[in-house]
């Protein structure tokens, strides 16, 4: 089997130790995937970079493998949007949208669109607004029956964040403010009161990574600075023999005194997010243009925009933006018809 055509590079990863899978859009043959025979070579660097277009030969023995390409750029449009940061992520992101098609299903009519859309990039004629760059989401890989039931330390050994607070909060915290250091501190009696509940996330509860019959015994089994954790459950359990915690003001009832034995979480680097921002898009998610303006026939909804989470982030939030200005752009789209070429 044997075919050759003009194809826009939409990706590439990593295959063996010297070859790469291409991901490619041709026209009347869709997305399609083949092997790059020494792709990881410094020959291929430059030419294998989403945004570029080349002239392909695909080989396979039979139709359903994968496949070889030999391939030749037509198109570096890769090396003019390096030098810009807003148009290189326009291109990224029209790109990374195009894997998420089906194998080998033609689109013809939206792979025409995206060139088109990637050549006005590369002129300066489009260029898509970013907003709220700096913004993120942090996940934190806790349980939280465990996490209210205990004290959350740094890696000093003190508290920072009420241990009862949405996770988000926590994952902010512990990544941005306490370089991604966290441990659970939490008593025998608690842990096993807080794996008699119900959870949706049983894959969090894992054995302790330390025990111990005293909390100087922990502290130094944990490696912390000596006294600090001694310190930090002294303080906490003083105000919890009257359920209260001035410091960061945990509700009153998760608040009791830790006791022993206790045991130690590691949770260092249990933190993982996304942006927050994105494309910067007007009420009908239109695109806005680095001028202001909307970019004719281009519509984005969803967690690629800059959507109504900049400061914080709420679970389900994504849904919304999705779903609502999902709605809108296509409203807006079949109001404003073709886009002018």
């Amino acid at each position: 089997m044997q075919w050759t055509g003009e194809g826009l590079i939409i990706g590439a990863r990593r295959h063996g130790e010297s070859s790469v899978i291409v991901e490619v859009m041709v026209e009347g043959r869709g997305r399609h995937l083949g092997l790059v025979r020494g792709g990881r070579s410094s020959k291929y660097a430059a030419a294998l970079q989403a945004g570029n277009s080349a002239q392909l030969t695909w080989r396979a023995r039979l139709e359903e493998h994968l496949g070889t390409f030999t391939l030749e750029v037509t198109d570096a449009r890769a090396a003019a949007l390096i030098a810009d940061r807003t148009r290189l992520y326009a291109a990224q992101l029209l790109c990374d949208h195009l894997r998420l098609l089906p194998e080998r299903d033609p689109q013809d009519r939206l792979l025409g669109r995206v060139v088109t859309l990637l050549d006005r990039t590369e002129a300066g004629a489009l260029g898509a607004e970013l907003a709220h760059m700096d913004a993120t989401e942090v996940a934190f890989f806790g349980d939280p029956q465990m996490m209210v039931r205990g004290i959350l330390v740094n890696g000093r050994g003190q508290r920072y964040i009420a241990e009862d607070t949405y996770p988000g909060r926590i994952g902010q915290a512990t990544l941005i403010q306490q370089d991604n250091q966290a441990y659970l501190i939490i008593d025998e009696a608690a842990l096993e009161e807080a794996l008699k509940t119900e959870t949706s996330s049983p894959f969090f509860r894992q054995p302790p990574t330390w025990a111990a019959e005293t909390v100087e015994e922990l502290e130094s089994d944990m490696g912390l600075p000596a006294g600090s954790l001694q310190a930090t459950v002294e303080v906490y359990n003083r105000h919890a023999e009257s359920g209260s915690d001035p410091l960061l003001g945990k509700k009153p009832e998760w608040v009791k005194p830790i006791g022993t034995p206790v045991a130690g979480f590691d949770m260092r680097n249990f933190t993982a997010g996304f942006t927050l921002g994105g494309l910067r898009t007007d009420l009908d998610s239109r695109v806005i243009h680095v001028t202001g303006e909307p970019i004719p026939g281009l519509y984005a909804a969803g967690r690629c925009t800059s959507g109504v989470c900049a400061g914080g982030y709420a679970s389900g939030t994504s849904l919304g933006d999705g779903s609502f200005y999902g709605r809108r752009a296509g409203r807006a789209a079949a109001n404003d018809g073709p886009a002018s070429s």
